[in-house]
């Protein structure tokens, strides 16, 4: 009966079992008027953990994620070295990430500290390897350089992901807009579901187009463009605060 309930965050109702009662009770957090519908919160969660476990998809879901696939080439100039810092596995320089959008979450940031890890380069290389304690997940933005080198291969990355669709973001839009599929429907969640991993992969490319040309400006330019960004909560404008006007600023 309780996995019937609709989900709704923020939640509305706690649950526990109760050996006294010797049943599940769900207890509502706020007023309640007789024909009200009771909801559950399945917590935070991207659509495509919902729809595999739960059978629906969020419209509107702030927390989806995509898999991206990010290695490091065997060009690289330390790549033995950096192998060698993995433990000697060569598989291990070959990773995937599901991350969100935001970059406050860790999973983002242990993404964002391994590409750190794979583009470093001699000074910044021997700054990782006399560091105490050095944790692979994480690593602080190095430079502007490696942070530019950072943003391109969430890019390539976000391209080798949308290039195996079938459909595209707009094509997806389009047929949720028109009602092609019946609401609620397994092949309409899927569409949604579906559309929010391609809506992530369009952030990282509009991200790497707008940090490129952020963290190329001198820092009194970027503190005229970042201005905007300090009260915003918006992914893009997070990841500018925190990383592009700390980068630049100790740079330039």
């Amino acid at each position: 009966m309780a996995d019937m309930l609709n989900h709704k965050r923020p939640r509305e109702t706690k649950w526990t079992f109760s050996d006294a009662e010797n049943g599940f009770i769900i207890t509502t957090l706020k007023g309640m008027s007789s024909g009200d519908e009771v909801y559950d919160s399945y917590g935070r969660k991207c659509n495509s953990r919902f729809f595999v476990n739960y059978g629906f998809s969020l419209d509107e879901n702030e927390d989806n994620e995509v898999v991206m696939g990010l290695r490091i080439p065997k060009s690289d100039p330390h790549y033995s070295m950096k192998v060698r810092f993995l433990g000697g596995n060569p598989n291990s320089v070959h990773r995937e990430y599901q991350i969100p959008m935001s970059y406050k979450e860790k999973k983002t940031k242990e993404c964002f500290s391994f590409l750190r890890f794979a583009h470093a380069r001699d000074s910044e290389m021997m700054l990782l390897h006399s560091a105490d304690g050095l944790k692979l997940e994480e690593i602080e933005p190095l430079s502007i350089e490696n942070e530019k080198k950072v943003l391109a291969s969430l890019e390539e990355s976000a391209k080798e992901v949308l290039a195996g669709f079938d459909t595209s973001l707009a094509e997806d839009l389009k047929m949720l807009k028109d009602g092609v599929y019946p609401m609620f429907s397994n092949i309409r969640n899927a569409i949604v579901m579906r559309r929010g991993e391609k809506e992530v992969l369009h952030y990282y490319l509009d991200l790497t187009k707008r940090c490129s040309h952020l963290l190329d400006l001198q820092w009194k330019d970027l503190k005229r463009e970042a201005a905007k960004c300090y009260n915003s909560e918006q992914a893009a404008d997070v990841y500018i605060t925190t990383v592009v006007v700390p980068l630049v600023r100790k740079c330039r």
